[in-house]
């Protein structure tokens, strides 16, 4: 008796024996045949062919051989639907099915060594779950990676807390330091090193930084204040020739306060510019009045009773205008040390020294005359730094209300903008700091990071672009833009990216 016909495998097509249940091939379960019944008789159709009465559902007619039209096929599903149950498919066929076949993925293989890498090495880091591990491995590419953030793409990644970030960048931080550590210094290229520049948001304290016109006039100023007093006890003591030496005094002194006064109040520049212009024309009509009096004697002209009345009148405004412009130099002189000061402490993380420092330096330029505006700045940046971002936005609107120009300001605002989530805002500033310096580089890395942030890759590589064209030496913005090539996944691009940012901060080429 001849073996029962073999069927096929309703999944992949493989001939399995009769009565059995499972395809050896795929292991896709083989349905029960069902006992085939006889139609009934109204289930019967002629064969247009002969006439032969033949059961429906037959593909030929058993006395002729004519094949009858097949029926028109089901639709096929969509293909979302087609997806879902080939995946029902696998997963009713069991463990034991052939699995898939696996998809070549994009990715170059060097990149996935150094992320497989990454993942285990966050993953063992005390106190961080896997699903940060596989958060932090999806979105950088290397430890480097990294190191040369300040902490923040790390904290926005989805699935990770904030200790656990904590504890990331702080792994991280000693396995570059021990890296370093080990790593021989790099021989200098044949060009000579190149230095990388400082890129902070903000700049060295030089806003209270006068013209040389405007210090040369204050120094006149100085030099009024100490002659004065030597001037008139010569005079009270009756000291031969003093005729002549004050006129020789007061006149040269008149010519420097003549020849230093319209340019300076040109160059100056600030809030104080009435009460200096008050003071500045003071000192010149106290000078004059002085060296006219002191040349009415030796031209045989007497000045009369009022001749004294006069020249103390005269002595006054010229002595107090000039102490007035003197007293306000040295003022701004130990503001901008306290600035410098304040730089300092920032630079070392001293964030309550800086604070300090800082509010010394916003009095001491009140009281100059001159405003506040650099040290609100300065403040407000170190505010940022502190993570005290709505306190930073209040300081840095009063900086700006006092110089709207300052891109400075208008960047550490949008950086605590950003980071309060208020993106759209932080844009705002950005375009406001390239309006007010369209070649600070720093405000178009910055405005990349804004528009990543929004979801505008192409736009962000754009302005990361126009950075690099500006300083193609600037780190921060190969990093920045390596981290939107990852998330478009054009890797062999991001990498490159980072070779060049590790090659600026090594000296070297990345190997």
């Amino acid at each position: 008796m001849a073996d029962p016909p073999a069927t096929p495998c309703p999944l992949c097509g493989e001939s399995v024996p009769a009565g059995a249940t499972q395809c050896a091939n795929c292991g896709a379960l083989i349905p029960k045949p069902t006992p085939r019944t006889e139609p009934a008789p109204g289930q019967r159709a002629e064969c247009p062919e002969c006439g032969e009465a033949v059961p429906t559902g037959l593909a030929e007619c058993p006395a002729c051989g004519h094949r009858f039209a097949a029926k028109a096929a089901p639709p096929a599903p969509a293909r979302e639907q087609a997806h879902l149950l080939e995946e029902l498919e696998w997963a009713i066929a069991g463990e034991v099915a052939k699995p898939p076949p696996p998809l070549l993925p994009e990715i170059p293989p060097e990149v996935l060594k150094e992320k497989k890498a990454l993942l285990n090495m966050i993953a063992r880091i005390p106190g961080v779950g896997r699903a940060a591990a596989e958060s932090v491995a999806e979105f950088f590419q290397n430890v480097e990676q990294i190191a040369m953030t300040e902490g923040d793409e790390v904290r926005a990644l989805p699935g990770m807390t904030a200790a656990e970030a904590d504890r990331i960048l702080q792994a991280v931080q000693r396995l570059v330091a021990e890296r370093e550590a080990r790593r021989p210094a790099p021989a200098a290229p044949a060009a000579g090193p190149r230095a990388e520049p400082r890129r902070e948001t903000r700049r060295e304290p030089g806003f209270l930084r006068s013209p040389p016109v405007v210090v040369a006039r204050d120094l006149a100023a100085v030099a009024t204040v100490a002659a004065l007093p030597v001037a008139v006890a010569a005079s009270f003591a009756n000291v031969a020739g003093h005729e002549w030496g004050e006129l020789f005094l007061f006149g040269v002194l008149f010519g420097l306060a003549a020849a230093l006064t319209v340019p300076a109040l040109r160059a100056a520049r600030g809030p104080g510019r009435r009460m200096d212009r008050i003071a500045s024309l003071a000192w010149t009509a106290g000078l004059l009045l002085l060296t006219i009096l002191a040349a009415l004697p030796l031209l045989s002209v007497s000045p009369g009773a009022v001749g004294p009345v006069l020249g103390f009148l005269g002595g006054i405004i010229a002595f107090g205008a000039a102490l007035f412009m003197t007293v306000r130099r040295v003022l701004r002189y130990a503001a901008e040390a306290h600035l410098l000061r304040a730089d300092e402490a920032h630079a070392k993380r001293d964030f309550a020294a800086a604070i300090a420092s800082y509010d010394r330096a916003i009095a001491l330029s009140r009281l100059s005359g001159w405003g506040a505006s650099a040290a609100w700045t300065g403040k407000g940046a170190t505010l940022v730094a502190a993570g005290r971002f709505a306190e930073a936005v209040e300081l840095l609107d009063r900086a700006l209300a006092a110089s709207p120009e300052n891109e400075v300001a208008w960047i550490n605002k949008g950086t605590a903008l950003s980071r309060l989530g208020r993106m759209n805002e932080a844009l705002r500033c950005y375009n406001a700091a390239i309006k007010a310096n369209a070649a600070y580089e720093v405000a178009w890395n910055n405005k990349g990071n804004a528009l990543a942030r929004l979801g505008k890759h192409d736009l962000a590589l754009q302005c990361y672009g126009r950075a690099l064209e500006l300083d193609p030496a600037f780190r921060t913005a190969w990093v920045n833009k390596g981290f939107v090539l990852t998330r478009l996944g054009r890797f062999r691009e991001a990498a490159e990216c980072a070779n060049e940012a590790i090659r600026l901060t090594t000296g070297v080429a990345a190997t």
